[in-house]
């Protein structure tokens, strides 16, 4: 046997022994016989990460308990330990085999930084890296662009920074977890006085990112509504029309507006004004940006309702049926010859989507197509094999019409709209009025192709207000009055906002500004859904309904780092930075991770007293977070309890209301559901507090009819049990 491919997972695999004129399927590979390898080949693969970092406990018998007094722990680049997943460790010895038979290597891996990671990484585990290598490089899993990577294969040195770049990123996000995870927990949990030790965990990117939404949650907890007050007008013309002052000012209070209107003799009711200025200008707007893989998340979640996960899996499985480009990209342009690619598949493209063939435009815009910004991979694309699109489940079908019509639109004509400007001038004081009257949807006609939301959302404010023909100098009557407003609080957290924080964080200064607009925020691409599912795994934050919020522990985090650099996207920006550099090859792996040792050990010093200085603030989160859940007082009157709605997981989750204190033996616990009919929070508060419901509708009686009837329930205080009251 010569040469092993090396892909990344089974149904890539699969996909390459297409092209080749034989295969056959074995357990753990394929065997190819094609002309391109005449000596034989055999394709293998990984299942994702089958290597991975050995845990702390690998290093010494005393790194296998946490402990303050082993900290920090700073493996040596060269040190740093591999091991095989447990859970693919079959297939890792088939590979293992077949790599160490073969006389040369192709990796054949995602083209990308992951991709790099996860065949270095198997490579050096099995200990053939010394051999022959070479890497097969396509962002298309469509038969002519992988039989064109195979017969023009690159030296593996030219894509070895992107291996370098990774590892280094793996290294530096477990030095972050592997000091920092026990520190903060045994701090915590000194403080906290838990029944059970309740395990944190730090992370480069995670922390920072559940930092920014503990931000908002504090912005919206501690806003408060203001009144303010605002003069609006009704200019009468052969059509009404709406002005306010072109400074959009409002006012604290009504003396304020009173004093405002006085100085300027304006007054409630009639005036007369005149038309300052009455501008209309013809607008063209070309088609939106191509999507990388965080905006199309973005505007899946907020128009659908996805996750960032979700949309990455389901983009993956159309990259893997061949039906759009690599999924994991942040680049938002295509190259010249990738236009070419598209304009060749619009038709077909268009046919399976049900869209006209009526383009205008045959011309890459530079908007879209610059070469000269394609790094790594291109924006999201279509490709040339077509999709059966009636066949595509409804989530697939979304997510290719996004990228499909956002493809298309590079092909039609602009958005051309009247947008119109009226100052109208009333003793002095301008007042505006906007206006837009569409005059060639253009781009815009292929809206209608994408797939409708299940849930219409309220429309955002648009100006699409048409505004009557009015001459300069004409006189107009304007009637004012007073408007009467309250400052709205800040929104909640969605995914959707989150992605846009971490790729634009709010940073203070403007160099890592800068250096975070260079490296496209805080994560990548390819992590930032796993990294929010990080969050919710771990009961950092919760999800309510599309809102982000932190929880209990989430907010116990936060304010133990707040004002250390993992509050803050400042350090990721310098590191990324770094990193960057050292996939260039003009940085050195070894000085990066020695900044990192240098930075743990300023964590370890100043933790503790920072911890200590906090522990008021974790008292009145856990208080203020009891009240927030509270129902009402536990019953039993030996006991301090509060009763609340508890989630118990067990397989399927279950709910049921129970006194907080049933660890030290409290038994009062009532159910959710009491004979087909879930009990509101009002129902038990009544059961309490009064010992009896009102009559409630919905109950289903256990016979095999299920019949409905309706009850007051009867709670006993000294058996804890509810009882039907029939009357």
């Amino acid at each position: 046997m010569t040469t092993a491919i090396l892909a990344e997972k089974f149904s890539q695999a699969v996909t390459y022994s297409t092209i080749f004129e034989k295969s056959s399927k074995k357990k753990g590979y394929i065997e190819i016989q094609d002309k391109l390898f005449p000596d034989g080949a055999i394709i293998t693969w990984g299942v994702g990460h089958l290597i991975e970092l050995e845990m702390a406990r690998a290093y010494g018998k005393a790194y296998e308990r946490w402990s303050l007094s082993w900290l920090p722990l700073v493996p040596k680049a060269s040190d740093f330990k591999l091991k095989v997943s447990e859970k693919t460790s079959d297939q890792y010895k088939v590979v293992e085999s077949i790599l160490k038979k073969c006389n040369d290597i192709i990796i054949a891996t995602d083209a990308g930084r992951e991709g790099e990671l996860i065949a270095y990484s198997i490579l050096k585990m099995a200990n053939v890296a010394h051999k022959p290598i070479k890497r097969m490089w396509t962002n298309k899993l469509v038969e002519s662009d992988m039989k064109e990577a195979f017969q023009n294969l690159k030296n593996s040195e030219e894509t070895y920074g992107y291996y370098v770049e990774a590892e280094t990123r793996q290294f530096a996000d477990w030095l972050i977890g592997i000091n920092g995870s026990p520190l903060v927990s045994i701090l915590l949990n000194n403080h906290l006085k838990n029944d059970q030790f309740v395990p944190f965990s730090l992370g480069r990117v995670q922390t920072p990112t559940l930092y920014m939404i503990y931000e908002n949650d504090k912005r919206i907890e501690n806003f408060s509504p203001e009144t303010f007050y605002d003069i609006k007008g009704i200019c009468q013309s052969e059509k009404d029309f709406s002005v306010e002052l072109k400074e959009k000012k409002s006012f604290k209070s009504k003396e304020e507006l009173n004093t405002f209107m006085s100085e300027n003799k304006l007054k409630i009711g009639l005036n007369s004004g005149y038309v300052k200025e009455a501008n209309i200008q013809t607008k063209y707007q070309d088609a939106p940006e191509l999507y990388n893989l965080t905006n199309l998340q973005k505007e899946a979640s907020k128009k659908y309702g996805f996750t960032a996960n979700g949309v990455l899996d389901i983009l993956q499985s159309l990259y893997d049926a061949g039906f759009v480009t690599y999924p994991r990209t942040d680049c938002k342009y295509i190259g010249g010859e990738e236009f070419l690619a598209v304009f060749k598949q619009r038709e077909k493209v268009a046919m399976c989507m049900g869209i006209p063939n009526d383009w205008k435009n045959d011309q890459p815009n530079k908007m879209h197509v610059d070469d000269e910004k394609v790094e790594e991979h291109s924006a999201l694309m279509i490709t040339s094999k077509i999709p059966d699109y009636k066949t595509m489940n409804e989530e697939q079908r979304i997510i290719y019409s996004m990228v499909a019509v956002s493809n298309l639109k590079m092909f039609e004509s602009p958005y051309i709209f009247d947008s119109s400007e009226i100052l109208v001038s009333v003793e002095d004081v301008d007042f505006s009025a906007r206006g837009r009257v569409d005059r060639d949807l253009g781009w815009k006609r292929l809206d209608k192709y994408l797939i409708e939301p299940p849930t219409k959302k309220k429309a955002e404010k648009k100006e699409i207000s048409i505004l009557p023909n009015l001459e300069k100098g004409m006189s107009l009557k304007v009637t004012l009055s007073i408007h009467e407003g309250e400052t709205k609080a800040p929104q909640m957290m969605t995914e959707s906002r989150l992605l846009s924080l971490m790729e634009n964080p709010n940073v203070e200064s403007d160099e890592d500004r800068k250096i975070l607009k260079q490296t496209s925020g805080i994560g990548t691409v390819a992590t930032r859904a796993s990294i929010i599912e990080g969050l919710k795994s771990k009961e950092y934050i919760k999800d309510t309904k599309g809102k982000l919020t932190t929880t209990l522990k989430g907010k116990i985090l936060c304010e133990s780092i707040e004002g250390t650099l993992l509050s803050n996207a400042s350090m990721t920006a310098n590191w990324e930075k770094y990193l960057k550099e050292i996939h260039k090859g003009n940085a050195s792996q070894e000085i990066f991770l020695q900044k990192i040792e240098v930075f743990l050990n300023d964590l370890i010093k100043k933790l503790p007293q920072r911890i200590e200085d906090k522990k008021a603030i974790f008292s009145a989160l856990s208080e203020n977070e009891k009240n927030k859940n509270k129902i009402c007082d536990c019953p039993n009157g030996n006991c301090k309890g509060i009763i609340v709605l508890k989630q118990l997981d067990g397989g399927k989750k279950t709910k049921l209301y129970g006194c907080t204190e049933y660890k030290k033996g409290c038994k009062v616990i009532l159910p959710y559901e009491f004979s087909g009919k879930k009990l509101t929070e009002t129902n038990i508060k009544d059961l309490i507090s009064k010992g009896m419901t009102r009559k409630i509708k919905g109950f289903k009686s256990k016979n095999k009819e299920g019949k409905e009837f309706s009850a007051k329930l009867h709670f006993d205080k000294n058996t804890n049990k509810i009882s039907f009251v029939f009357e």
